[in-house]
């Protein structure tokens, strides 16, 4: 098995289909599969991806571990974030860093509980991003007004 140059874990792919059904099957009123989608899509980000998965990633990160956001808060977050985004041009751009984070989706994947090692990945991934925080948060407050 390859290990991915961006999680630096094993099977990371696999991982991540395994925890999104995991979450979703969860049926949970916060839907944390909202963080799922969020933290894996910033922790893969690549300079070569379209500019809204990363800024949507970031934006959600955002808003659940600063805003206090649930998943389903910052599902409806990026809805407003989309009708407006007209209002303010292209997509802002972000240059993902090189070190990702100390936890990847194969880590929390593994666990049992999933709300506090969900929300050890997510404060792994946004912490990796901290030189982009103040863009990431600039902008979320424009288009989410």
């Amino acid at each position: 098995m390859a290990v991915c140059p961006l999680c630096k874990t094993e099977d990371c792919e696999a991982a991540y289909h395994e925890l999104t059904i995991r979450t979703l099957q969860a049926g949970d009123s916060s839907f944390m599969h909202q963080h799922t989608v969020d933290a894996y899509t910033a922790q893969h980000a690549r300079p070569d991806t379209p500019p809204i998965g990363p800024f949507f990633a970031l934006a959600g990160l955002y808003l659940a571990l600063e805003e206090g956001f649930t998943g389903r808060e910052v599902q409806l977050a990026h809805m407003a974030m989309a009708k407006r985004k007209g209002e303010f041009g292209p997509w802002p751009v972000f240059t993902p860093p090189l070190s990702r984070g100390d936890v990847g989706v194969v880590q929390v994947a593994k666990e049992e509980s999933l709300s506090e090692a969900l929300r050890r990945w997510m404060e792994s991934v946004w912490t990796a991003w901290e030189v982009e925080q103040a863009k990431v948060r600039f902008e979320t407050d424009r288009l989410v007004g």
